[in-house]
């Protein structure tokens, strides 16, 4: 696959405009458009909302998306239930929200991991990096074991983080076979992983970009 050079100056990930993401339902946002009603004025969550985020993040770790109870958010963010609900408006706004920290973590991590890459070997480590991020993040990795709302959810995440992966490597995210395969090499390694990090590297660079 083609890849265009990379500008030095988008290298840096504080500087990488990601593209707008998607909520459960798959509908398209501007970037962090799920949180701006959670913001205070100076741009940052309020401390409120900095604990409930952190409690759904670990419940989702413990539970999974489909064990999320506003209840135990509550208990863990040492607030009442009403709060969470005035806070955050319902659980699958909540779960929006959490999936929304999951993917700026994930994108950040990708970013600060190829900023001085160019080309191909740009785009192998942004898989690369990819793959290690999800499987480690404790909203993502919940995704791989749970049962039904893992389709939703996953969709989401993928499709959010495919087209970060192509445009942080100089692809075009309207290319639809690129982002398509970007997606596909992503997810099939996550559901079927290699035997170790060493394999996986060789099947990216063998299988998706013909080197040896």
């Amino acid at each position: 696959m083609p890849v265009a050079p990379v500008r030095d100056e988008r290298a840096q990930p504080a500087e990488i405009q990601f593209p707008r993401q998607l909520d459960l339902a798959g509908r398209r946002q501007e970037p962090h458009l799920a949180m701006l009603r959670y913001r205070t004025e100076n741009g940052g969550p309020s401390r409120v909302v900095e604990r409930i985020l952190e409690a759904a993040t670990q419940a989702v770790a413990d539970n999974g998306f489909d064990g999320l109870s506003m209840d135990d958010i509550a208990v863990r963010a040492g607030c009442s239930r009403a709060t969470v609900y005035r806070r955050m408006g319902g659980k699958e706004a909540l779960r929006d929200a959490v999936l929304d920290e999951a993917i700026d973590r994930i994108n950040a991590s990708v970013a600060g991991s190829v900023v001085d890459l160019d080309g191909e070997e740009r785009l192998v480590r942004a898989i690369v990096a990819s793959l290690d991020t999800i499987r480690t993040d404790p909203v993502s990795a919940a995704l791989l074991t749970g049962p039904a709302t893992v389709g939703s959810v996953s969709s989401a995440l993928i499709t959010q983080v495919t087209d970060s992966i192509a445009l942080l490597s100089g692809i075009d995210v309207d290319d639809g076979v690129g982002c398509e395969l970007i997606a596909r090499v992503t997810l099939s390694l996550l559901c079927w992983p290699g035997a170790d990090s060493g394999t996986e590297l060789a099947m990216i660079r063998r299988y998706v970009f013909g080197a040896g």
